[in-house]
């Protein structure tokens, strides 16, 4: 199989593990200076929690000012699967920010 056309990287790069790694999102994660809310389904097939919390970790080391919220029942679309729910939190932390 040919690796050569960009559809094909794109493919090789967001399915195969780990999947859309970034090697520079680690130190990318200092530039944020901003307050930051971090939304995440639990039940995510493609950017699995387990995966994610290590991110999350470090990023709130970094940057004090973030907030986590995980829906334990959704998956990638938390916007979607809890909308009433998800345009609450946001609703609330945009509120809180301004």
């Amino acid at each position: 199989m040919s690796w050569t056309n960009s559809s094909s990287v794109a493919a090789r790069i967001g399915w195969t593990p780990p999947y859309l790694y970034d090697r520079k999102l680690r130190s990318r994660l200092r530039r944020i200076t901003v307050p930051t809310l971090v939304v995440w389904g639990y039940n995510d097939p493609a950017a699995q929690i387990e995966n994610g919390m290590q991110l999350i970790e470090l990023f709130m080391h970094k940057q004090r000012d973030t907030e986590v919220r995980i829906f334990n029942k959704s998956g990638h679309f938390v916007m979607r699967e809890h909308p009433a729910a998800f345009n609450r939190l946001i609703d609330t932390y945009v509120d809180a920010h301004r």
